[in-house]
């Protein structure tokens, strides 16, 4: 599973917004089970602010982050893979959607953007290489975890897994 990413820059102290400071999964339609299938059978799922949205805020918990009265805030839906002009056509509207379901946690939002930038499956295929943007990665199969996972430390000095 893939995902698009909307970060925004926000110029007001959020602090006296939002209340709730930890990761938000926000999914009121149901059980998430339902979602995840629906999304790898291709249905983006992006109508009315009720539906999935994961929300972070990690200048409310780290304030040295950025300069005062200013947030960064990391909003994901989850995603089909597609190839980037599908997406492209949408973008503009899929962020609107996003910004929207944000809204409803962030009162007063929109007034307070600075900037958007939006991550669409393309995108993490681009900077993480993972197989048709997969969100977390490849995939753990029984003989990688555990016992058998490889070791954070390689023989390769400097290098890190």
């Amino acid at each position: 599973m893939s995902a698009i990413l909307v970060y925004l820059g926000v110029r007001h102290d959020l602090s006296t917004v939002v209340r709730r400071r930890g990761t938000i999964w926000s999914y009121r339609r149901g059980h998430v089970d339902e979602y995840y299938e629906r999304v790898l059978a291709g249905d983006l799922m992006l109508s009315g602010t009720d539906g999935f949205l994961v929300c972070h805020i990690p200048s409310l918990h780290d304030p040295e982050l950025l300069p005062s009265g200013r947030h960064v805030i990391q909003a994901m839906v989850f995603a089909p893979y597609d190839d980037r002009p599908v997406w492209e056509a949408r973008r503009e509207a899929i962020k609107e959607q996003i910004i929207d379901r944000v809204e409803s946690l962030v009162p007063g939002l929109r007034r307070w953007i600075d900037v958007a930038h939006v991550a669409v499956p393309p995108t993490l295929v681009k900077y993480t290489s993972n197989y048709r943007g997969a969100l977390y990665g490849w995939a753990s199969t029984c003989d990688q975890v555990g016992p058998f996972k490889l070791p954070e430390k390689t023989p390769i000095e400097g290098l890190y897994l």
